[in-house]
């Protein structure tokens, strides 16, 4: 089932979000992905709610559809499905 999000981005099931990323890891190491994270889910509405398959995705080693997790360098993104608490 797809969902709008944050700003008119759709996100669908887990699944189809696994089937959509890259198959590389978003991050160069889990203290990278734990810094990122602080910094974007945990003031994410998403998080808050319990569900986040972009989360999980980079959780499974993979880097979530760069349409949703824009690059802005190395071990960093702009998450366009963000939504304020």
């Amino acid at each position: 089932m797809t969902r709008r999000v944050g700003a008119g981005v759709k996100l669908g099931a887990l699944d189809e979000e696994f089937a959509r990323a890259l198959e590389v890891p978003a991050f160069s190491s889990q203290d990278a992905m734990d810094r990122w994270m602080c910094r974007w889910c945990e003031r994410c509405a998403r998080e808050t709610a319990g569900f986040c398959p972009l989360r999980d995705v980079a959780y499974m080693s993979r880097t979530p559809d760069p349409q949703v997790w824009k690059p802005d360098g190395r071990d960093r993104y702009t998450c366009a499905a963000w939504m304020p608490e």
